[in-house]
């Protein structure tokens, strides 16, 4: 075999260089994509994850409540010894109270970890230094003011920040000074988020974050020999359903699960990519068999069976699937690097905090992506190899093609495949179960394409037949040549018209998709978002590191000559079943307009003197979409810092602010139910004669040591 690729397929290979690039090529960027892509994904988990594992220490478990946290009346239960001095749950020996803000200094985000400064040492592995680099047994004796805290030393020397001074960060009031009172060294959990780490007394960061009565996690330390899975099962038979008790890694594993259409689509972008190197691959081996009929037949003259002749083509593609891998590899590496920095910020905004210093790459990775380009090649090149295997040694004598299994068949079986296809798109898109379901949508999307595939040899048949038959009264021979020569063999032909066709119709439902979804987007934020003015704490639109901000700012800026209205923004991530979800709730009384729901079920009228009312929520047709057992329920349950609370659903509207889903509230009802008092924005609505420019300076002004603003 070895002497067959030597001596025959690597010379034909140099015939035909640019075929043989171009193959090789379309491997190497289908690889490439493969590779780029699971380092963005891996970097994220494993940022997430050890980011997780890092800030958890030595706690064996931790009790979290989502965003809206855990209570302070779980930590008081949980520490408050019986008659006899032991603690509520057997197997418990410490819980302490944790709270994590991404804050920001200057351009960098901050991840900083507000403990216990008390017991905390049991928890976490600490080392600072404080003058001259002296190490101090007892860092945590220092946080002994609100407004001190630690900075990682490597994030501290970078900024030029030195051991008593004092620094601006932004929090829920606005941006405040504390005071370096140490540095940490850059190992264990203060190495955690790139190094971007400071350190803080949990009970002062309630205070400047907005989380009073509230800590983020609560993290359990055992007590030695006590099993974790029965403390486990202890603390949520005393807890209820309304806080979840798991260890610090299945933790990162939910946020997975929590973020699994950003990762199903970037994997699907890489899997297209290499779909259309199975074309290449298809077209170019294809080639290569009409080209080699006469060499095939002389091979097969001389002894070579019809297994060799297959395994000779699979192995030709096989060799352009390593060099192509090789290449992607490469190319994928240097490719998710820079993709990386870009991808970590976007899911950090948007999932979870992470830091993509450190991108991942392992040889898992390599074989992965090495053994997919193979598999699409040998995909790409069965069908034209299995057809050089019909090759006789009569082909020597009669140049003829040989390889058409006859235009009847071929017929016949493309328009099985057509009818097979149209019968499962006509199945998904009628019968409701399905058409209502995501799952369902995408198998109709892929049997569409299928269809449009198999259909292609039947229509140029069509085509082609009435052509030649114009082409012989018009005595145009060439003309008719060309088109009874495609006929010969229709498979060959259709596949790379299907091919081009293919490419093409992506192209334009990208485009049109696209196109469709700005129109319909802008037409939906026009309404949505008709503020003169937002206020953010950030320098974007309210994202997860965006600061929240107390509701009093507002006063400050109703105050200013030429505001009329200022209406108040939430917007958080929660869990429901697995996915990833947005609450939003807004004073919709002030400055109400109707127009900005685009209903999609319910009765408009009544919906909406309902829902201002504060009777019900509206849902997102996205959230439908991903739960369609929502689609006819009359209310929704959702975890609440009360436990779980249904809400009645009075109805469904088109929301473009999270592709897994909203629930809307009117702020009144969102306080009532959660009791979360921050702001994310504030919408600020002027009065006619008032000017802009004017205002935004005076919110400048009046804010400069409260908040950042954005506009």
């Amino acid at each position: 075999m070895l002497t067959l690729l030597r001596t025959v397929s690597l010379r034909r290979l140099r015939e035909h260089p640019f075929r043989t690039a171009l193959t090789v090529l379309g491997i190497g960027l289908g690889v490439a994509a493969f590779i780029s892509v699971q380092m963005i994904l891996d970097t994220m988990s494993d940022s997430y994850a050890s980011m997780v594992e890092t800030v958890a220490g030595k706690a064996q478990l931790q009790i979290t409540g989502g965003e809206a946290g855990v209570n302070e009346s779980v930590h008081t239960l949980l520490t408050t010894p019986d008659e006899n001095g032991r603690l509520p749950v057997d197997g418990v020996k410490a819980a302490l109270p944790t709270i994590q803000v991404i804050t920001r200094y200057g351009e960098d985000n901050l991840l900083l970890l507000a403990v216990d400064t008390l017991n905390d040492a049991t928890a976490r592995d600490y080392e600072m230094t404080g003058e001259d680099d002296v190490e101090i047994d007892d860092p945590l004796a220092f946080l002994n003011s609100q407004n001190s805290l630690l900075l990682n030393r490597e994030f501290a020397e970078r900024h030029g920040i030195a051991i008593g001074q004092t620094i601006d960060l932004l929090t829920s009031r606005g941006k405040k000074p504390f005071d370096v009172k140490g540095l940490l060294r850059s190992r264990g959990t203060a190495d955690t988020f790139g190094g971007n780490f400071a350190l803080m007394d949990v009970f002062a960061a309630q205070l400047y974050f907005g989380r009073q009565g509230t800590f983020d996690s609560i993290d359990i330390i055992l007590e030695d020999g006590a099993s974790a899975d029965a403390v486990a099962d202890a603390l949520a038979r005393r807890l209820g359903d309304q806080y979840e008790v798991a260890r610090p890694k299945q933790r990162s594993e939910s946020v997975e699960t929590m973020s699994r259409s950003f990762t199903l689509g970037l994997t699907v972008l890489s899997l297209v990519v290499l779909s259309m190197a199975g074309f290449i691959i298809l077209n170019a081996v294809t080639t290569t068999v009409y080209q080699r009929i006469r060499e095939i037949g002389i091979l097969r003259m001389v002894g070579v069976t019809r297994a060799r002749i297959w395994a000779l083509f699979i192995g030709e593609s096989i060799v352009l699937a390593l060099l192509g891998s090789a290449i992607g590899v490469a190319v994928g590496y240097a490719a998710g690097r820079a993709a990386v920095l870009y991808f970590i910020g976007q899911t950090s905004s948007v999932f979870v905090p992470t830091s993509g210093a450190d991108p991942t790459f392992h040889s898992a990775m390599v074989l992965r992506g090495t053994l997919l380009g193979i598999g699409v090649s040998i995909l790409g090149a069965a069908w034209p190899s299995f057809r050089a295997t019909r090759i006789t040694p009569l082909e020597v004598v009669r140049f003829g093609p040989g390889l058409s299994m006859g235009r009847g068949a071929a017929l016949r079986w493309w328009t099985g495949l057509a009818a097979v296809s149209a019968a499962a798109t006509l199945v998904c898109l009628s019968y409701p179960p399905l058409a209502n379901d995501l799952n369902g949508l995408r198998t109709a999307m892929l049997a569409i394409l299928v269809l449009s595939v198999a259909a292609t040899p039947v229509l140029m048949n069509i085509v082609l037949q009435n052509l030649s038959k114009i082409g012989a009264r018009l005595r145009t021979p060439l003309f008719r040549m060309s088109s009874e020569n495609v006929l010969r063999d229709l498979g060959r032909s259709s596949m790379t018209v299907a091919a081009f066709m293919v490419a093409l119709a992506v192209m334009f439902q990208i485009y049109i998709f696209m196109t469709s979804t700005k129109e319909e987007t802008k037409a939906w934020m026009n309404n949505a978002l008709r503020a003169d003015l937002v206020v953010t704490s950030s320098s974007a639109f309210v994202t997860r590191t965006s600061v929240p901000m107390e509701a009093s700012l507002s006063d400050t800026v109703s105050a200013i000559p030429g505001v009329d209205v200022v209406r108040h923004m939430r917007f958080r991530n929660v869990s429901y079943q697995g996915s990833r979800i947005s609450l939003l709730s807004i004073d919709f009384e002030k400055k109400f307009n109707p127009d900005r729901f685009l209903f999609i079920r319910g009765d408009r009228e009544s919906a909406l003197k309902a829902f201002l009312a504060n009777e019900g929520v509206f849902i997102s047709q996205a959230l439908v979409i991903h739960h369609p057992n929502l689609g006819d329920a009359a209310s929704i349950s959702l975890s609440t810092p009360s436990g779980k609370h249904s809400f009645r659903i009075l109805g469904v509207v088109r929301d473009y602010l999270s592709d897994e889903g909203v629930v809307t509230f009117n702020r009144p009802l969102y306080l009532e139910i959660y009791r979360d008092p921050l702001v994310d924005s504030f919408q600020v609505y002027l009065l006619p004669s008032a000017d802009s420019d004017d205002v935004r300076r005076e919110i400048d002004k009046g804010s400069a040591t409260r908040s950042t603003c954005s506009f």
